[in-house]
């Protein structure tokens, strides 16, 4: 991974953030709680990025072309749980199943050049329950596989600092690729977690926003939701860690 890949990927990364601070989208929708606030995490991947990068020993610039990544077919059949159905993104080229009482809407918010969709429960009251998912490109090489905790671990420790009086646990996703989830302390009468992890050479989020008094059964759904997630069939190349 070069120096000027991180800084591209940093310097929007950066733009998105300072958009989602002062609550604007370039779609022009009204800004969203859990979009802002998986933005607003997001920022730090170009960081954990940079480390990662500086941490490798100087490498010789390879002169063999590089060979494109092979789709490969879905490698697991997804049974929804009852009384879900299944979305597909269009802009991240995923499917994933969620309650069939939920509202799901694609493309749903743009920062910059992040964008995401977002599932949204029926409402409870005034407060909003919404599920936001985006994923960070990853320029360059993949991260390898003995890199992986590592990194998580510096996007958790980047999240606990939006995230006041978060605690933060290892979760799976998608059959069972490694990611962490972070839930942070109540918000008056708010909460939000976080759900962190790497596939197809992106990093990906998801961000659940809910009333405090409901939160855990919230928690329940989004990883019901992740363990449905699964990539579209000619855009998988395997979970983008290497050996």
């Amino acid at each position: 991974m070069d120096g000027k890949a991180i800084r591209r990927l940093g310097g929007w990364i950066l733009l998105c953030g300072s958009l989602a601070a002062c609550g604007q989208s370039a779609s022009g929708a009204e800004p969203n709680l859990g979009a802002t606030a998986v933005v607003r995490s997001a920022n730090a991947t170009n960081t954990a990025l940079a480390k990662l990068a500086a941490a490798r020993p100087t490498e010789a610039p390879s002169t063999s072309p590089q060979p494109s990544p092979t789709p490969k077919p879905r490698s697991r059949v997804v049974t929804l749980p009852p009384n879900y159905k299944f979305f597909s993104s269009s802009i991240h080229s995923y499917t994933l199943g969620y309650p069939r009482d939920w509202t799901a809407r694609g493309d749903a918010f743009r920062y910059g050049k992040v964008s995401g969709d977002t599932f949204s429960a029926p409402p409870a009251g005034d407060l909003e329950i919404s599920i936001s998912i985006v994923s960070i490109p990853m320029p360059g090489s993949s991260i390898r596989r003995r890199e992986l905790q590592p990194f998580l671990d510096q996007l958790v420790e980047a999240a606990t600092k939006n995230y006041k009086g978060a605690k933060h646990s290892r979760v799976k996703v998608a059959g069972g690729v490694p990611g962490r989830m972070v839930v942070a302390a109540p918000i008056g009468q708010m909460q939000e977690s976080l759900v962190i992890w790497v596939m197809n050479r992106k990093v990906w989020y998801l961000s659940l926003t809910s009333p405090a008094s409901g939160h855990d059964v919230y928690i329940e759904i989004a990883n019901k939701m992740l363990s449905t997630f699964d990539l579209e069939e000619d855009t998988a190349t395997g979970d983008g860690v290497v050996n």
